[in-house]
């Protein structure tokens, strides 16, 4: 077998010289638009400049170091003015959330897209992530607004059920010291618990009137029971003291738990009814 060879009908081009390489690869760093790869192929066209240095004619090493030099400086410029850009709009959208400002979000993403054309679009990546974070944090504001608004109606509307269920908390703090005492069997004093007695009624009494909102219709009923149990506790002890039966104490002491864990249940509901949402 006898291969043949064609001889090529066109000159082979020469080499290309250091500096036509560091112009081409120049030229293809500036039309990439993948900013990673351009700004790598920037840093490599630097390193081999700097291999050559004492190589190869310095008048075209300056040149191209100092045009690719200041386009590598206006990539990581861009990258800064970006960063601060996104860094700011994060914190912003975090508290205008957390306290439920759409307005101020709905404006922020207004300016974030204002100043992304000022810049020239130049990192679509970082403002798609932006624009996502953004977008989630409206809908943040947006819920945090509406339960700050309906906590504002609650004040607004039931906060005369709210100044007398605090009221009536108040003076039963007067009287559990010794509720804990009959849950404990401890006491009271016997002297103590007609007047316990009666200022439990008057405290019962004074709930009767109230009405409730729809929600705290359970957490009412169970204050009011609370009431009724303390008021069984203080009769039952007294009737242990005077029979001496110590069957008829620890029912006392059951009533009196039983009265401790509703008051606790039912303020607790209460309290976060009226609670402020979102509080720092």
């Amino acid at each position: 077998l006898v291969a043949t060879v064609e001889r090529p009908g066109a000159p082979l081009l020469l080499e290309p010289t250091p500096e036509e390489v560091a112009a081409s690869a120049a030229v293809a760093a500036r039309l990439s638009d993948n900013r990673v790869e351009r700004m790598s192929l920037q840093q490599s066209i630097l390193l081999a400049l700097a291999q050559r240095r004492f190589s190869a004619a310095e008048p075209w090493i300056r040149t191209t170091e100092r045009d690719v030099r200041a386009e590598l400086d206006a990539d990581l410029r861009m990258d800064r003015q970006y960063a601060a850009l996104v860094s700011k709009s994060i914190r912003k959208a975090a508290e205008y959330a957390a306290t439920g400002n759409v307005g101020r979000l709905e404006k922020l993403i207004a300016d974030v897209r204002t100043s992304d054309a000022q810049l020239g679009h130049r990192r679509p990546d970082e403002l798609q992530a932006l624009d996502a974070s953004l977008a989630d944090a409206i809908e943040i504001a947006r819920s945090t607004r509406m339960s700050l608004d309906r906590w504002q109606f609650r004040v607004e509307t039931y906060g005369d059920y709210r100044g007398k269920v605090d009221s009536s908390v108040k003076r039963l703090a007067e009287v559990t010291p010794d509720i804990e005492a009959v849950r404990a069997l401890a006491g009271p004093d016997p002297r103590r618990l007609p007047k316990l007695e009666d200022r439990i009624t008057t405290i019962a009494v004074a709930l009767l009137p109230l009405s409730p909102p729809s929600e705290l219709r359970e957490a009412h009923d169970a204050l009011r029971t609370s009431l009724d149990l303390m008021r069984d506790a203080a009769r039952l002890r007294r009737q242990a003291f005077s029979s001496g039966s110590m069957e008829t104490a620890y029912n006392a002491s059951a009533a009196a738990a039983g009265a401790l864990m509703l008051l606790q249940n039912a303020t607790t509901r209460i309290d976060d009814y009226f609670r402020r949402p979102f509080q720092p």
